[in-house]
């Protein structure tokens, strides 16, 4: 963004001598029109989503990626780049469009995880790492799938994490990080005890904060909507590098909580994004797949 915007200014004064030469009228109007473009560039980075590409989707990368590579010169596949390693759990950085040394260093590592040993910093992305993205890339279609007809809950999961299921019915999936921490999506299944909505059933039952021992009003939580499902969704806290977040879900005489405990997160950022943390962003993949077989 800075050096966008440091651009700008270099056309400003470039352009400011020959603003007095009634001969160089046509080449004022072409850095105008420039500045005018990246003005607009501006303002939609502003506005736009951080991340905008959906997780788990291949990036489509063309181009050589190096040290300095912007997006505004590589057409979103640095962006792109950034995103794939963040769902690869080797980049916890911004999404922000610029090849730095964080995403070199994010690069190195994933190269070195896929056999590419000669790799250094400088390397960057070339053919041979892009036939390897290629290769080993997520894509939904290739999705692992669980099933359990005793709870009726079905789910598809990026193959990333390895999936554990304890006697009761409760399923958890885990996922390690090249750094040593690792993300964990918990679900668990409760009855509604009668209650028609989840607005009755915490009237009926109500839930407390593991941390302060208070209840947790309805009017707290905040619905949202992955595929065809509606879920309640709270924040439950972010404190000395753990996130963790909880949707909940009533279908039939049954509630189902998904959890997610996120570690090894950098929680004193002021820049940190819950939102577009890798694993709250495979926990919204999986639950845009549930289904209930017990419809």
């Amino acid at each position: 963004m800075n050096s966008i915007f440091g651009f700008v200014v270099g056309l400003l004064l470039l352009a400011s001598p020959l603003l007095a030469s009634a001969d160089t009228a046509s080449q004022i109007t072409a850095l105008q029109a420039q500045i005018q473009a990246l003005l607009a560039q501006i303002a939609a980075m502003k506005t736009a989503p951080a991340n905008t590409t959906r997780a788990g989707v291949c990036p489509a990368l063309t181009r050589n990626l190096i040290i300095g590579s912007t997006d505004s010169l590589h057409d979103d596949e640095v962006l792109q780049l950034q995103l794939f390693l963040t769902d690869q759990g080797v980049y916890r950085g911004p999404a922000t469009g610029y090849y730095g040394n964080l995403t070199a260093a994010a690069v190195m590592k994933w190269q070195l995880a896929h056999g590419m040993d000669f790799v250094t910093l400088k390397s960057g992305v070339g053919k041979m790492t892009r036939a390897k993205i290629r290769e080993s890339c997520t894509s939904p279609e290739s999705f692992a799938s669980y099933s359990d007809p005793t709870t009726g809950l079905s789910f598809k999961y990026p193959p990333t994490y390895k999936i554990y299921t304890a006697k009761d019915q409760s399923v958890a999936l885990t996922r390690l990080y090249s750094d040593g921490h690792g993300d964990t999506i918990s679900t668990a299944v409760s009855p509604t005890l009668g209650a028609a909505t989840f607005a009755d059933y915490l009237a009926k039952n109500p839930m407390h904060d593991a941390n302060s021992g208070r209840e947790i009003p309805f009017n707290s939580l905040k619905a949202r909507v992955f595929g065809s499902q509606t879920y309640y969704y709270r924040f439950v806290e972010l404190f000395e590098g753990v996130l963790v977040v909880e949707y909940y879900i009533l279908h039939g005489d049954k509630i189902y909580t998904f959890n997610l405990n996120a570690q090894g997160i950098a929680w004193s950022d002021p820049k940190f994004d819950a939102e577009n943390d890798p694993g709250h962003r495979a926990l919204k993949q999986l639950l845009a797949t549930v289904t209930f077989t017990n419809q």
